[in-house]
């Protein structure tokens, strides 16, 4: 018998609720091992203890291979199999619809892949013998294509899909290889922004773990290292890549490291969690490889031979001189997050009251001014396609925040903020930019937009508060009126 919150007591036998049930008031969880049911507290256990097991995996300190091995996959895969069977084929032209569906956001949802590549080796991609890992992918392109259509018998879809997932994926899993493992982080990666989206927040941080995991196992964080790791990853065979077939697939392997370093900063904050990309050369985790390009660069000019990475997100971040000459829609995005994730750790430096600076404070400030003086001002915006539009409005409101969460903690006194301070100017810029943006004809964006609102929600509240109390000025009053207009567009 499993009671609710993991507590495993002996049990009297009593049905349909046990006695140990009954006294406990937990009724509602009271489970015999050889019935149908199937609690929710049960399922949120298992995420737990997958979640759990994952992160102390990431969290070790030495560096090697990290098992990636779900216990309940059987279950599931029972489960998926059985839902699955009786079901007819999706035809040919709703998948056909789910792709140009995904197509339209495939890049602001991690895709890394070459595309035509990609269409090429799914030429047939209802085949009953794809592989697992391919038959993996595709689901996963299948359920965000249902999830992002509007069409209510199709997004109904979603459930066959996330039925049909776990079946594959554990046979994928579990037949690792140097030529799947791409496939299988690229589908880690698209599940854990789906259930971001979805607010299922514990399930994308277990997808999010286990792309990190192979990120790590493969050494992609140590592509063109300039310094020599020998042997790091010795007896981790599955997932040593051969060497790139050419610069498309050298190009790909760089961009799904960036983009599990973007999914990887984002969720950490979003959860209060640690991160698994730490660049920290004690853990092996350090961060060598260079800055992506668009896939188009990697086609047309090859990579130069003597390209090298050495502490790249470090010395973006803390060279005195600003250097930003890669400046691919990719890049922009991964330095936008380095810096919103140092302005956030240096914040926690601060000590209130004081007017002391920790070291570094204003280096990383004027960092924030220069980096948001060369991404394209909200008047260019209307030259850029739909999808720039979306993925530069994240960008700017990333280097806002990270502005508001390095001043906030220097000007709030008394729970409220200066109104005439550096981090309120900052919201202020942040509503600014949703305004110009239009983003209320936008249908779907980056899930992390909704924590950087709420982080400008916060200070415009703390903002007014002091507008508020200062309401015998003339000026006062007139920033109040400002204030709380920019307040009801954040809440927006």
């Amino acid at each position: 018998m499993w009671r609710g919150g993991g507590i495993s007591t002996k049990c009297d036998g009593v049905r349909p609720v046990c006695g140990p049930c009954v006294r406990a008031e937990t009724a509602q969880d009271c489970v015999y091992s050889d019935g149908p049911a199937y609690t929710a507290a049960q399922q949120l256990q298992e995420q737990v203890t997958r979640l759990e097991d994952r992160l102390k995996e990431l969290q070790a300190s030495a560096p090697g291979p990290i098992a990636l091995h779900d216990p309940y996959e059987t279950h599931r895969m029972t489960e998926a199999s059985q839902y699955t069977t009786d079901l007819p084929p999706i035809p040919t032209h709703v998948i056909q619809t789910l792709i140009v569906n995904f197509s339209n956001y495939a890049s602001e949802l991690g895709f890394f892949l070459h595309v035509p590549r990609f269409l090429e080796a799914v030429s047939q991609p209802q085949a009953d013998d794809l592989p697992k890992h391919t038959s993996t992918l595709l689901n996963t392109i299948y359920l965000l294509g249902a999830y992002l259509s509007n069409d209510l018998p199709t997004r109904a879809l979603q459930e066959r899909f996330l039925s049909a997932i776990p079946e594959h994926r554990a046979v994928a899993l579990a037949e690792i290889t140097p030529g799947t493992v791409m496939y299988i982080l690229q589908a880690e990666i698209l599940l854990a922004n789906y259930y971001f989206a979805q607010d299922r927040t514990l399930e994308s941080a277990y997808h999010c773990s286990a792309a990190s995991a192979i990120v790590l196992a493969c050494g992609l964080h140590h592509m063109r290292s300039a310094r020599d790791i020998p042997g790091v990853f010795a007896g981790t065979m599955q997932f040593r890549l051969d060497p790139p077939a050419d610069h498309v697939e050298e190009g790909e392997r760089m961009n799904a490291f960036w983009v599990a370093y973007i999914l990887d900063k984002c969720l950490s904050f979003a959860l209060g969690s640690p991160s698994a990309l730490t660049d920290e050369e004690e853990k092996g985790t350090q961060i060598d490889v260079p800055w992506p390009l668009d896939t188009s660069a990697y086609e047309q000019n090859p990579i130069p031979a003597g390209l090298q990475g050495l502490r790249t997100v470090r010395t973006f971040v803390h060279d005195t001189a600003f250097r930003n000459v890669e400046q691919s829609i990719l890049a922009l995005h991964a330095k936008s997050v380095a810096l919103f994730e140092y302005a956030a750790e240096m914040a926690k430096q601060v000590v209130p009251n004081t007017n002391q600076y920790p070291a570094g404070f204003g280096h990383l400030a004027i960092r924030l001014e220069r980096f948001r003086l060369i991404l394209p001002s909200t008047d260019e915006f209307g030259a850029l396609r739909a999808e720039l539009r979306r993925r530069f409005l994240v960008i700017h409101m990333a280097i806002h925040c990270a502005a508001i969460q390095l001043w906030q903690p220097i000007e709030m006194q008394n729970d409220a903020i200066s109104l005439s301070g550096r981090s309120i100017a900052a919201a202020r810029g942040a509503v600014e930019i949703l305004r110009k943006s239009d983003v209320g004809a936008v249908e779907h964006i980056d899930p992390f937009v909704g924590v950087l609102l709420k982080i400008v929600a916060d200070v415009l509240r703390r903002s007014l508060m002091r507008a508020l109390s200062d309401h015998s000025s003339p000026q006062a009053s007139s920033d109040t009126g400002s204030l709380h207009c920019h307040f009801q567009n954040a809440k927006r």
